[in-house]
Parts: structure tokens; C-alpha cells; sequence
């Protein structure tokens, strides 16, 4: 494990436009954070955030954060995937 911040960029139905992880400001947002060294899980509706994540090489959920089972999904899979 490297201590490289980590972070999760989520995305929420009415505010998808200002924080979906693959379009738009979201998307802008994780490719800042990715350039300075963060480590990301993104999560969007669709499969955006799967395809930002496979160019910006890291982690790419599909699902809402309307739901605790995908919030739920998002902070285990970074807890898996990078111990914290």
C-alpha cells in the first residue's frame, strides 16, 4: 500500500450535472484529482464513470448514491482496493 490520497467522486440524480464522476464537472474533478496523485473510486448512473475510469486507470462503479446499497459498494471497494 502506497499513502497516496484517496478519494470517491460520486454521482446523484438531481445534481448529476455538478458531481457526476463522468461528464462534465465531475469528470473534471477526478481527472484533477487523479493528476495530483489521488486514487479514485467514481460512480455514476451509468457506465461514464467505467469509462472514465479505465482512462484515467482506476476504479469505475455503476450505480447511485441515492442508494446505501451503492454508497455501501463505493466505500467497500475502496476499502478493498486500497486499505482505507
Amino acid at each position: 500500500m502506497t499513502d497516496a490520497p484517496s478519494a470517491i467522486v460520486m454521482a446523484a440524480g438531481t445534481t448529476r450535472a455538478a458531481w457526476a464522476s463522468s461528464e462534465g464537472i465531475g469528470a473534471g474533478i477526478a481527472r484533477h484529482l487523479q493528476s495530483v496523485g489521488y486514487r479514485l473510486v467514481l460512480l455514476a448512473n451509468d457506465d461514464g464513470a467505467q469509462t472514465l475510469a479505465a482512462e484515467l486507470g482506476c476504479i469505475g462503479l455503476q450505480g447511485s448514491i441515492t442508494s446505501v446499497e451503492g454508497i455501501e459498494r463505493v466505500v467497500r471497494t475502496a476499502v478493498d482496493a486500497f486499505g482505507r
